[in-house]
């Protein structure tokens, strides 16, 4: 169990101890248990809390370790090393049924306690549940504490709570003759057969305690079962998460017991007033679980640093060993797939036992939680380890029309085994189909955007697949980035498989390359589509292309669709919101895990874009502009960050690439969901509905010109004209110029590089006025035949102010 938390493959184990012994001895059983880290508490409870007496003036604290000086901070066994400091838990700084003066002797204990931990330098600490009514006073303490250092903070939420607590907000550690009654009004109703953590008809009877000799893992495995931990020893819970996407929530507005005892409103309450991403969440497991999985799988979208498990959540099985509940279980599998620590909260045995008795009976606990990890959660494959290092990474889209990629990109889109293996399937079936309607014909296969040709070589290996080699065919790729075709040129020459000695390269863009003669292809592959389908403008593409087809030519693929569905995701949406508030406007390709999708509905389907299509009007790209909306229903109280987007897209036939949850094409990770964050996080509750629309537009005005000469391009030149009245006009154009007139000179729209140009090529020019809340700007480049950026891109050169 390597320490690398964060890390699926990696167990990050750890052990909260609530009596305190010495902080050395303390560390020697850590290390004796192989853990990575111990939580400790950092204070002990006041005197005046044992007793009925009156509280102090002010707060003294009494630190466990009586001083920093029994670890040394420079040493790998030092407080920054392994120590988590856990604040006391009797603090309760808003909560209504405790006294005012209850509540500022917390307060001051809170910030006392945090300011000792930061001293010492802890690894972290673990600050106390929050009261649930009001926690401003708490966020206030808090709030300056997270101001970004490395320090790390995490706020302690149970699973469930009481509902007790939810009529009041006063923590169960809060002792009795410190609370006062709730005041007048309050409601203090309890809905009949609700499960709280005092009810204890429910909970499962705690695993012994007695000292037992020390076992081998041979032993361990006798007593658990053979591939530890079986699924007939874990009992069931209160709910099957196996079903869970399987079959979506019904919309009910209805509040059960599993919204009112919910932690996570604890968590949303307090991160409305303190709204840090440096704060994370220590989530503890609770014995009495919600009835509905979704409650466990919204976590997913939080920032939750560790799981606490405690001795409680445990049961015995039939050989008298620890396990939990299959729906316990699969938490823990859960977060283990998330990267949180998962510490035991198992006390330590009283004084008079001795040490390593104690460590046999941690180890039983211990021991069921790493089979969980190393029988439950398998070591990823190769593809699963290039898919990981991407998890929760934000990427700007892709834009192969406007930018040339560069050699790494293609590679790593060439390692992915199951892509082109689809393709290759897609095409040998469609030559199967063309060689029975054209026996004896000679067949061109085509393929544009072809990058460093790996379609063509599926391709040609399909020609090979179907037995039709000796048959006369035409290979062409074409590919506008003159880097790529270098390389399509050597394997040309040099590639292993026969038939690229076959292959025409052409190097020029799909959209204005004339072929000689009548060239026409019986199949055209491409390879052009973004993670929501169309957003790498493989519509704008094809249908410049499509004019290379027979009119029974095929386009693999041939038709995809995009799809979307609401996102909840603290995490994600935190990383775009640090680089600044325009970044929150733009899309994102993200491989999205720490993310909850919380409508009752899957992903719906948006916008489908079909290939060939012969009745569009070439020189217009209206039919491509799409508009839609699209009703969301919420299955529990949410915070809603953006929306989700995926494509599929048929190849030919029934062959199908997807990167829907649903229909998943297993092992390929050239594309990832496509990430639409809003500005401001929306609030919903349980049950409501929201209509999301989504427009796809074509605002840019696009022109073109032929060169009358060979020539050095260093701009454009902009001019106007404009009617006054009737026939009364102004103009600075060349050729109406109102003479005499000098109020106005022409606008100069320059190219960062000048480009060159043969007499007779012609260039499109395309240019936007765009606009946003505070400025207006212009976005120029050309797209043919050799592409620029887009200049002034978001006005970060030049905008007009409003």
């Amino acid at each position: 169990m390597e320490k690398g938390q964060g890390d699926p493959q990696k167990c990050f184990l750890g052990r909260e101890i609530e009596d305190f012994l010495d902080i050395v001895r303390i560390r020697d059983e850590i290390n004796d248990a192989q853990l990575h880290v111990g939580v400790i508490p950092i204070a002990n409870p006041p005197f005046a809390l044992k007793g009925d007496g009156p509280l102090p003036p002010e707060y003294t604290l009494d630190v466990v370790s009586q001083s920093d000086l029994p670890l040394d901070q420079q040493t790998g066994g030092g407080w920054g090393a392994w120590v988590v400091g856990a604040c006391s838990s009797w603090i309760s700084t808003d909560s209504q049924n405790v006294s005012e003066e209850y509540r500022k002797f917390s307060e001051d204990a809170l910030q006392k306690e945090i300011e000792w931990a930061c001293h010492c330098g802890m690894y972290g600490c673990i600050l106390p549940t929050p009261d649930y009514l009001h926690c401003a006073r708490y966020a206030a303490v808090i709030a300056p504490f997270l101001n970004g250092q490395s320090y790390q903070f995490s706020v302690r939420i149970p699973l469930t709570l009481s509902s007790e607590y939810f009529n009041g907000g006063a923590s169960r550690k809060v002792p009795v003759f410190y609370r006062t009654p709730p005041p007048q009004g309050t409601n203090r109703t309890v809905a009949k057969n609700v499960k709280t953590e005092e009810v204890s008809s429910d909970v499962p009877t705690p695993a012994p305690t007695t000292p037992a000799p020390p076992v081998s893992g041979e032993e361990l495995e006798d007593m658990y079962g053979e591939g530890v931990p079986f699924d007939d020893d874990e009992q069931e819970g209160p709910c099957e998460f196996d079903a869970a996407e399987a079959h979506r929530r019904e919309v009910s507005q209805t509040r059960t017991d599993d919204d009112r005892l919910d932690g996570w409103r604890v968590w949303m309450n307090l991160k409305r007033l303190v709204d840090s991403r440096f704060l994370t969440v220590t989530l503890e497991l609770t014995p009495n679980l919600p009835e509905d999985p979704i409650y466990f799988e919204r976590w997913m979208a939080e920032p939750v640093k560790a799981l606490v498990i405690t001795k409680e959540c445990f049961i015995n099985n039939s050989k008298g060993m620890p396990i939990l509940s299959k729906a316990h279980s699969k938490i823990v599998q859960m977060m283990m797939k998330k990267g949180a620590q998962i510490i035991l909260k198992i006390n330590r045995q009283p004084s008079t036992v001795r040490a390593d008795e104690d460590l046999v009976q941690f180890l039983r606990y211990k021991n069921y939680i790493w089979q969980i990890f190393h029988n439950k959660l398998p070591f990823l494959s190769e593809s699963e380890k290039f898919e990981f290092s991407y998890r929760d990474v934000l990427q700007h889209p892709l834009q192969p029309l406007q930018d040339n990629l560069e050699s790494t990109t293609y590679e790593i889109f060439e390692r992915d085994p199951v892509k082109y293996a689809e393709y290759q399937r897609a095409i040998e079936a469609c030559l199967r189909d063309k060689i029975a309607q054209k026996p004896g014909e000679k067949l061109v296969l085509m393929v544009v955007g072809a990058g460093r040709g790996p379609l063509m070589t599926a391709a040609l290996n399909a020609v090979t697949a179907v037995g039709i080699a000796d048959r006369e065919f035409r290979f062409i790729v074409v590919e506008k980035n003159q880097n790529a075709v270098i390389t399509l040129r050597w394997k040309v020459q040099n590639e292993t498989h026969p038939l690229w000695r076959k292959v025409e390269v052409v190097g020029g863009d799909m959209r204005f390359w004339e072929p000689e003669g009548n060239t026409k292809a019986d199949i055209m592959i491409s390879e052009l589509l973004g993670s929501f389908g169309d957003n790498e403008l493989s519509p704008e593409c094809l249908d410049g292309a499509q004019r290379f087809l027979k009119d029974d030519g095929v386009s693999i693929p041939r038709e995809y669709t995009s799809f979307i569905r609401p996102a909840s995701c603290h995490k994600i949406w935190n990383e775009i919101r640090v680089m600044g508030e325009k970044f929150l406007q733009t899309s994102y390709v993200v491989n999205m895990q720490s993310a909850y999708f919380p409508s009752v509905q899957k992903p719906q389907r948006v916008f489908t874009f079909a290939h060939p299509n012969w009745k569009i009007n070439p020189r217009s790209n209206q039919h491509n502009c799409r508009d839609t909306w699209i009703d969301f229903d919420m299955t529990t109280d949410t915070l809603l960050h953006g929306m989700a987007g995926y494509f599929s897209t048929v190849l030919y036939g029934d062959i199908v690439l997807s990167i829907l949850p649903e229909t998943f094409s297993t092992g390929m990770f050239s594309w990832f969901p496509l990430f639409f964050p809003f500005k401001t996080p929306v609030f919903l509750k349980k049950g409501e509905r929201i209509r999301f629309h989504i427009s796809r537009k074509d605002d840019e005005h696009k022109i073109d010109f032929d060169m009358t000469t060979d020539t050095l391009l260093h701009g454009m030149a902009g001019y106007f004209s404009t009617v006054l009245y009737g026939d009364i006009v102004l103009s600075i154009l060349p050729e109406t110029f109102s003479t005499g007139m000098f109020s106005w000179f022409p606008l100069f729209f320059p190219f960062k590089t000048p480009v060159f140009l043969k007499k007779g090529e012609r260039i499109r020019f395309h240019i936007s006025r765009k606009d946003d809340e505070h400025k207006v700007w212009y976005e120029w480049s050309l797209t043919g035949p050799q592409s620029t950026p887009i200049h002034n891109s978001q006005g970060r050169s030049h905008a007009i102010g409003k």
